[in-house]
């Protein structure tokens, strides 16, 4: 039993002595002065100055009254605010007629005594239009139709590169994805052909040497008299022949860019992309090889092809607009028009291709990407009540507008729909035309009517 008393007294004592007061010292950092401005282009400039205030320190007022607010707006100087006496918050000054209006920018500074200058700069935005209304009225029926599509090459914007003559490869100087411009290097290649045609070169500069040096001597003599006419013509000839075979060969060089010694040149055809490269160094060529070195393509311009089930292909046609988005940008709405039916189904899938042709000077769609493709359908002769597809709000299997009356009340109507697209909703019953509903924002004034 005494043993149990002194371990518990001992534990107690442990628990005692575990336990400390902790004093949190900080050093005291000296206030600076706080500006902060409201803004809005129906009301003055105001601006309200105050301190900050150390962690541990009481407030009581923090605002500052002693201070001075210079106002620009778009860097000229419009006056000094004013203090404003004001019980709810001390330090609120305004420049009593100073207003600014969207795209102005504006700049505060502030100065206090004992206090860094302080300024801040903002750009007044544009208005948003919070809600807006659109009147219900009769329109065409038209069936749109999506289909899926892909992004390809233009055909007439892809080279392919291939090995004039057979060799190793020295130097490989572009690689997949690079832009390549035209006439820029992409391979270096030692062949023992242009050796040949060098020394062949060599060769024809030499013999056009001696045959210059001939036509002189032969024309000196003929001068004096010891040549006949007949020797000048042939010294002529055979300068002539020794210029077309030096021509030939500097023309073989230029064309085949043959840099000199055992190298040649394989330089880009056109400006673009390289798209496929099946070449690396110390690789042995052959010029009867059948793969190309590199395949380069512009993406200047692309083609989006898209696939049309045979029972929709009467709903397609040449010239039909269309609307296109991608999944990397799905917020981007491409505008085009098919310009190509391929008039021809797949034995397989049993769909015909449909082409359209874009712009694509921001490189955006890259060749491979998948597309929807929704074609602006054609009138069907019927017309129906129509509104835009984003002024309906579906819930619990139904779908709903909100009204606005001509004395500017709001309302919840259901609708029936007849036809839904991505733009505009046909509808059966619900509406009369001339009706007005809102399509902005509109579910969340739904959800404010309901909640009321």
């Amino acid at each position: 039993m005494a043993m149990k008393k002194i371990l518990f007294a001992l534990c107690l004592l442990l628990f005692v002595s575990c336990t400390r007061d902790v004093v949190l010292v900080l050093p005291p950092v000296s206030p600076r002065l706080v500006l902060n401005a409201s803004v809005s282009p129906d009301t003055d400039v105001t601006a309200f100055l105050s301190k900050s205030w150390f962690v541990l320190d009481t407030v009581t007022d923090d605002g500052v009254e002693d201070g001075s607010i210079q106002v620009f707006i778009n860097d000229r100087l419009q006056g000094r605010m004013q203090p404003v006496s004001d019980s709810r918050f001390t330090g609120r000054y305004v420049l009593p007629g100073c207003r600014v209006r969207a795209g102005d920018r504006l700049r505060l500074e502030a100065e206090a005594g004992g206090f860094d200058l302080v300024g801040g700069e903002t750009v007044i935005p544009d208005p948003v239009e919070v809600l807006s209304v659109d009147t219900v009225r009769y329109r065409p029926v038209a069936d749109e139709l999506t289909l899926t599509g892909r992004v390809a090459f233009n055909p007439e914007k892809v080279a392919q590169v291939y090995p004039i003559f057979g060799g190793t490869v020295v130097e490989v100087r572009a690689e997949i994805g690079d832009y390549v411009r035209r006439g820029d290097v992409l391979a270096v290649i030692r062949s023992g052909e242009v050796a040949e045609y060098e020394k062949q070169r060599k060769e024809s500069q030499h013999r056009l040497a001696l045959a210059r040096r001939n036509l002189h001597s032969v024309q000196d003599m003929a001068a004096s008299g010891m040549a006949s006419e007949k020797d000048v013509m042939q010294a002529r000839r055979e300068v002539g022949e020794a210029e077309a075979e030096a021509e030939r060969l500097a023309e073989v060089f230029s064309i085949y860019h043959m840099s000199g010694g055992a190298n040649y040149q394989v330089k880009a055809p056109l400006s673009g992309f390289v798209v496929e490269k099946h070449v690396n160094p110390e690789e042995q060529l052959r010029s009867d090889d059948g793969e190309e070195m590199f395949t380069i393509s512009g993406l200047e311009n692309v083609w989006v092809m898209a696939d049309v089930y045979e029972s929709d292909i009467s709903k397609v046609g040449e010239g039909d607009s269309v609307r296109i988005t991608t999944l990397a940008y799905p917020e981007d709405v491409i505008a085009g028009k098919i310009d190509k039916v391929y008039n021809m189904l797949d034995e397989e899938s049993k769909t015909m291709s449909v082409r359209v042709k874009l712009d694509n000077r921001d490189y955006k769609l890259k060749p491979g990407m998948f597309t929807q493709v929704r074609v602006c359908g054609r009138g069907t002769g019927k017309e129906r009540l129509c509104v835009p597809s984003h002024a309906l709000v579906f819930e619990n299997g139904r779908y709903y507008v909100v009204t606005v009356a001509s004395d500017d009340r709001l309302a919840v109507k259901e609708v029936e729909v007849y036809l839904h697209s991505d733009e505009v909703c046909y509808l059966s019953s619900g509406l009369t035309a001339g009706e007005r509903v809102l399509n902005r924002n509109v579910l969340l004034v739904y959800n404010a009517l309901n909640a009321g």
